[in-house]
């Protein structure tokens, strides 16, 4: 692939679910000025990679392999790859077992020392350290939701399920959405050994069926979003980041006042400049819009934005914040979006790209 790579070209790369015909993680590149993307092609092969994290400063990108089982273990698996940042070609670094079945989720710290993931089927999440060359330790905690399920949806409910693990901004702390048990668990990190433990503030039990699946922070820091699976709902909590406590504020439906149907939140973003957030709703088919007040503690839903698809499983927003990407697992597109920064509002472009089953988005910016 020749190279793209300007000041308004973004490397964007696209996770999969590779159970119908994707064959692994997709690349395009994104023009920023113009809000348009290049074709997608095929980055490399890959075993299910649902989920990714970049860590752009040391040039790396992580993926899940969302199986449950490797080489004959009950494990997924986290890949690295290196990333030739001018051709955004890929080089698989090392393959790791996740420390459980089915990884979900993937995230690095900000100072590229840590990843950690959610073993969804285990009920688990685990950590590893970034070595030299970004080679990926063996996990280096594996903790276990030692509970019971919240049992509220019989589907999704039988036992804990973590969907996802997050660090905050400041990296010392990293809060879990479990959907299975309708709780948050918050871990501190401690970064020189990458070991999670869990936080004197550990546990906080969430609305009954509401079943957390992702979470996002303010930038400011004193605020986190939690965007509930399976009641259609996005609960805002006050954070302190020096004790890695969390108070719950509102909470917010993702759907209109009236609606009557099967829903499924997916995915939350803040946007860089803290004035709006989004959620994607997996029935409606639609990105409900907030413009974020009082410097983060409340929400004002600013109306619902169809996705021009099916299974809105993910979405994301340029590094110049002037553009969402909305992608449609079932119907295998994604269309481009322009943000109104001031209270939120989409505005579509036209412009849109055909990839194979996206389940993730992640722009690579240096």
């Amino acid at each position: 692939m020749s190279s793209k790579s300007t000041s308004s070209q973004f490397l964007t790369f696209f996770g999969t679910n590779t159970h119908g015909a994707s064959r692994g993680i997709y690349r395009a590149w994104f023009d920023a000025a113009q809000g348009t993307f290049s074709e997608t092609e095929l980055a490399i092969e890959a075993p299910n990679p649902t989920f990714l994290a970049t860590c752009s400063q040391r040039g790396l990108l992580f993926s899940t392999s969302e199986l449950p089982e490797t080489d004959g273990l009950p494990q997924g698996a986290l890949f690295v790859y290196a990333v030739t940042k001018e051709t955004g070609e890929l080089s698989l670094i090392k393959r790791t077992l996740s420390g459980g079945m089915n990884p979900s989720y993937v995230d690095c710290d900000s100072d590229g020392r840590t990843v950690i993931t959610s073993n969804i089927r285990s009920g688990s999440v685990a950590s590893f350290k970034i070595e030299t060359g970004g080679l990926l330790s063996n996990p280096v905690s594996v903790i276990h939701h030692d509970i019971g399920g919240a049992e509220k949806n019989s589907r999704f409910q039988d036992k804990p399920h973590p969907h996802s693990i997050r660090f905050d901004p400041s990296g010392r702390f990293a809060l879990a959405c479990d959907r299975g048990a309708d709780r948050l668990f918050i871990y501190r990190h401690e970064p020189e050994t990458s070991r999670l433990v869990p936080n004197d503030f550990y546990e906080v039990i969430t609305a009954s069926g509401s079943g957390p699946r992702h979470s996002g922070f303010h930038p400011n820091g004193q605020f986190v979003y939690v965007l509930n699976e399976l009641n259609s709902s996005v609960t805002v909590y006050g954070y302190d980041a020096v004790a890695g406590n969390i108070n719950e504020l509102e909470t917010v439906r993702t759907v209109p006042t009236g609606f009557v149907g099967e829903n499924m939140t997916a995915e939350i973003e803040v946007s860089a400049n803290g004035r709006c957030l989004y959620c994607s709703n997996r029935g409606p088919n639609s990105i409900a819009m907030f413009r974020i007040e009082e410097d983060g503690k409340h929400i004002e839903p600013q109306g619902h934005f169809g996705t021009r698809g099916d299974w809105p499983r993910t979405f994301g927003i340029d590094p110049t914040g002037a553009w969402l990407v909305a992608a449609n697992e079932k119907t295998s597109d994604a269309f481009v979006s322009r943000i109104n920064p001031e209270v939120g509002g989409l505005t579509p472009t036209g412009s849109g790209l055909a990839v194979i089953n996206p389940t993730c988005i992640r722009f690579f910016s240096s």
